[in-house]
């Protein structure tokens, strides 16, 4: 027995060996820097009951692999494993799912705890780069290119979402561009956005639909108090704005409401509409009165004409 085991390790003692079909180690294989495996086809390595590992500097153990099986999902896996206390670095399951950073992915692929940098060299000025990465606060993030990030602050008020980065030129950093936060509200150049939608800048649109609760015909009914005319420039000299409309300095500070301020306007069109009616009645009142005037005056004169 011992004569056996001196055999196998002169034979593993030297540079370059060949194995055929299937070659088993009952008592373990230490190649050396330097020493090669040379299979010959259909040649297979197995390790039974064993890890392959990969040492460096006096056995200093560099990587591992080993193989898993997990009865619960009654699925083999392969583990991947590095230094830093042979951390694992991923796991491919007979399932087809590869798990980084954790040891039971769920999906075709799982990332936790990590970045995903996927970067075109091909073209310099062309270079992208897409991450996922799994804190609000990121140190070690590629600057440049394009990024998707996730946002998990649970300090103060808890904090969820995803935030969208790009590069504006090769020169300069990419930077924030939207962010969808846990609530749905997404904003466009705003951080914190308080509204479903937030943007710092100009919409260009072809049509814009607002939905709206009420409308302005109100003032064509019978009960609408149509204020008058002297009351209209009562409110103008005291306030300074129209009766419902907003001030300026309110603008200023709130905004104004598109849905809202359409229908105040229409409002003020609609009074307009009723006092130019208004006007007009009092005109053909006024046009009747003068054409009666007018015919008693020739009367008038043709009597005196009659007279002489």
């Amino acid at each position: 027995m011992r004569a056996f085991i001196k055999i196998i390790y002169v034979a593993i003692a030297v540079k370059s060996f060949s194995l055929s079909a299937q070659t088993n180690f009952p008592y373990g294989v230490n190649l050396e820097n330097g020493t090669n495996l040379n299979f010959i086809a259909p040649a297979s390595l197995q390790v039974d009951a064993g890890d392959i590992v990969f040492s460096k500097y006096n056995n200093v153990e560099m990587a591992r692999i080993r193989s898993e099986y997990n009865y619960a999902n009654d699925a083999a896996s392969i583990v991947f494993s590095t230094t830093s206390a042979i951390k694992d670095t991923f796991i491919f399951t007979s399932l087809g799912n590869l798990g980084i950073g954790t040891t039971n992915p769920m999906a075709k692929l799982q990332v936790d705890n990590g970045n995903i940098l996927v970067r075109n060299y091909a073209n310099v000025d062309n270079e992208s780069a897409i991450m996922i990465a799994h804190s609000i606060n990121i140190t070690n993030y590629d600057t440049y290119g394009t990024s998707i990030r996730t946002i998990t602050q649970s300090a103060g008020n808890n904090t969820y979402g995803l935030q969208f980065f790009t590069q504006e030129s090769y020169l300069k950093p990419q930077t924030e561009k939207l962010r969808i936060l846990g609530n749905g509200n997404v904003g466009i150049g705003i951080a914190n956005p308080n509204n479903k939608l937030d943007v710092n800048g100009t919409i260009h649109s072809k049509e814009v639909k607002v939905d709206m609760t009420g409308w302005s015909d109100f003032v064509f009914k019978k009960e609408y108090n149509l204020p008058t005319l002297q009351e209209v420039e009562k409110h103008i000299a005291e306030k300074g704005h129209l009766e419902n409309i907003p001030s300026e300095e309110e603008v200023l500070k709130n905004g104004i409401n598109l849905g809202e301020m359409n229908s105040k306007l229409l409002q003020k069109i609609e009074e307009l509409t009723l006092y130019m009616i208004e006007m007009k009645k009092e005109n053909a009142e006024m046009k009747k009165e003068n054409e009666k005037q007018n015919e008693e005056i020739k009367k008038l004169k043709s009597e005196r004409c009659s007279k002489k």
